[in-house]
This record gives structure tokens, sequence and C-alpha cells, in this order.
């Protein structure tokens, strides 16, 4: 029996973070024959955001008081926690692995914005992860990447590194597969005060990052901003506030609406009433919200930066973030040509189908066996691609 110790303290988090988080957990606790789980969660979390957790399932819950961007507390109280456990393995599926833990480590890396883009992660939180985040990368067993393109950036900042790397995509929950309810989808568009087939939208942190600055140039070069309003759905992120009060400021006659909140439940629909869904983003390492919008049936249009090419592969209309022309252009093929809109539609369902957290989980799960048991090895100075299909 192999004792894996979870840091899942981001399975409440708003966002893709909590979604990554708890069907990675879920998926664990669910097909992980052969382990036993010490999790550590949020101090403080509702039992009711657990899952329904099978009879048979090996699991110890630890509430953590240590929250994530708390590097004196990760590097006292909780790593005495994880040391005193004991572990065969380690892994966190989002926050740096403190220095000092005893267990052979993963870590699960979305991403490496606040290294790539310094300006945009200031403050606290910046500060944390620009101090924390190198040496942890340094000190793992292995690095778990969302997509080719994280793994490159890891190459890229540590090179030494790069054959620890392992290339493990997220899933696709099923529910954004399903057929919505019409009675369901026309009350929750009804209650954002929303139309079905009525708006275009970008899901994705609001921040003040050039690629959204062109999509709203974009739409308000459009014919579209005549028809539909461009709703700009998740919460703000850094200079988000300011950017929405530019808009705010701008011409009376631009329909751009902000949903600074949407609850988990409403999401399928919110993705399944728009008309065109737009990721316009320069550099993006994890596209979880992409492939939730390609399986949830909305055409897709999104740049031809960072991993979302990677993991759309055709399930999307591709433009150059930089080219706002670009932009625009794909954004009224879409929302003008219905055939064209089906297409994209139809083979974006079926490229997510290819993205499951079962094989996700499989995949993690394997890794963490063959660091357990001190199996693992890698010859190949690359990163280890496991493929979507494979």
């Amino acid at each position: 029996m192999i004792t894996l110790g979870i840091d899942a303290r981001s399975y409440d988090s708003p966002g893709r973070l909590g979604r990554y988080c708890r069907n990675v957990l879920a998926g664990m606790l669910e097909h992980g024959e052969g382990f036993r789980y010490v999790v550590w969660l949020p101090d403080g979390l509702r039992p009711e955001l657990l899952p329904n957790l099978p009879e048979e399932a090996r699991l110890e819950l630890r509430a953590c008081a240590v929250a994530t961007g708390d590097a004196a507390g990760e590097r006292g109280a909780f790593l005495a926690e994880i040391n005193g456990a004991p572990l065969d393995v380690f892994c966190s599926l989002h926050s740096p692995v403190p220095a000092g833990v005893a267990a052979p480590s993963l870590l699960v890396i979305h991403d490496l914005c606040a290294l790539k883009f310094p300006e945009l992660h200031r403050g606290e939180a910046g500060e944390y992860w620009q101090s924390t985040l190198p040496g942890s990368l340094e000190r793992v067993t292995a690095i778990i990447a969302d997509s080719s393109q994280t793994a490159a950036d890891v190459e890229l900042y540590f090179p030494r590194h790069a054959h620890r790397t392992w290339v493990i995509p997220p899933g696709v929950e099923s529910r954004f597969f399903e057929a919505p309810d019409p009675g369901a989808l026309s009350a929750t568009l009804a209650a954002l005060g929303l139309n079905e087939r009525g708006y275009v939208l970008h899901l994705g942190k609001i921040e003040s990052r050039e690629s959204l600055r062109r999509a709203l140039e974009a739409y308000e070069g459009s014919w579209l901003a005549a028809e539909m309003p461009l709703v700009l759905a998740d919460a703000a992120g850094f200079g988000g506030a300011e950017l929405r009060a530019q808009v705010e400021r701008g011409p009376e006659s631009l329909p751009v609406r902000f949903l600074d909140h949407v609850a988990e439940e409403h999401l399928p629909h919110l993705l399944q009433g728009a008309l065109v869904s737009v990721f316009p983003s320069r550099y993006e390492g994890s596209a979880l919200s992409l492939l939730e919008a390609m399986a949830s049936g909305v055409a897709v249009l999104a740049s031809n930066a960072g991993s979302l090419p990677e993991l759309a592969g055709e399930g999307a209309l591709l433009v150059d973030p930089h080219d706002v022309k670009a932009i625009r252009e794909g954004m009224e093929r879409l929302a003008g040509d219905d055939a064209l809109r089906a297409e994209i539609s139809s083979l974006g369902r079926q490229r997510a189908r290819h993205y499951t957290w079962q094989r996700t989980v499989q995949r993690i799960l394997w890794l963490s066996g063959h660091l357990a048991s001190g199996a693992l090895t890698i010859e190949a100075p690359s990163p280890v691609l496991f493929h979507a299909t494979g």
C-alpha cells in the first residue's frame, strides 16, 4: 500500500484551480487501488464540499491552517505535518513544495506566468510565487506540466530540470458535454440578464493584459458591437479593476458586460448559451477553460499562442493574438457563418472528449507509484509527453 500525501489546499479555490484540484482528488479516491491518501484541505472547509467517497476509500483528511502564500508557515508547521505523516510520496496540486519534504515529491505546474510576466504579478501574491516557485522546482523529484507549453517554459527557465518534467493535460467534466435542459438554460441566462445565442463570451480572469485590450478593440470595431454584448466573465486580476473602469468610462453604446462571479453550477449554461467564445490570450499555460468551452459545444475563437493551439487542435478557429484585425475578422466569421460555427462546434466537442479526468488521474498515480518504488528513471534530456489520445 502506497501512502500518497496530497496538498489540496486549492480545493475550494474559485475557477479552474479549484476544478482541477477537486477532479483530481475525486478521481484518485475512485480509481486509486493500492493507494492510501493523506489529504490536506483548507482549514474550515465545509463537509458538504467533499465528494461522495466510496466506502473502501483509504483516506485521512487533515485541516491545514497554513494558507497558500504563507511561506513561513509552509516552511514550519505545514512541513512538520508532511514529514510526520509519514508518506511514500507527496504531491502538491498547486502550491510550491516546501523545502525539507523527506518523501519523493511531485509538483503540478499550470503555468509560469508569475515568472514570465512579473509586471502582472505584483504585491504579496506575486512576490510569494516569484520567491518560492524556483526553489520548489529545483527540489521536487518530478514536475507535472498541464501542457507542452508549460513544460517548454520549465525547460527555458530551469533547463537542468527538463528531464524531470511530465506533460499530463487536464480533463473535462461530463457535465460540460451534457445537453442542457431548455428551461434550466433559459432560467440561468435570464438570471444573468442574457439571451441564448445573444452574446460573445470571454471566460477568463479580467486583467490589464494587452491580449484582452486587443479583443476589446476588435469587438468595438465590429458589427457585433451593435448586435450583442461582449460578456467578460471571471474575477478581476491584476489591473482588472482599472480596465473595467476604463471600459465603463468609454462609449455608452459599447455593450460590454462584466460578470465578476459565475456559480459553478451555472458555468456550463453560460458557455452553452453563447454564440461564440473567445480566448485571445498571448500566453496560456493551462487551457482548462478552453477545453470546457469546446466540450459545451460553443464555437471557439482562440489565439495561436501558448498552449491553446496545442490543446485545441482543429477544435477552434485560431488567430494571431497580436493582430486586432485578425481577432475582429475571426469573431465576425464565426458569428456570421452558421456552417462554420457548426463545424468548429462539432470539431471542438470531438477534441475535448480526448481529455478525461480518469486519464489524467491514472497518469499521476502511475508516476506516484514509480516514485514510491524508486523505479522511475528518465534518460532523455527533454520533457516526457503523455499525449491526450495515448
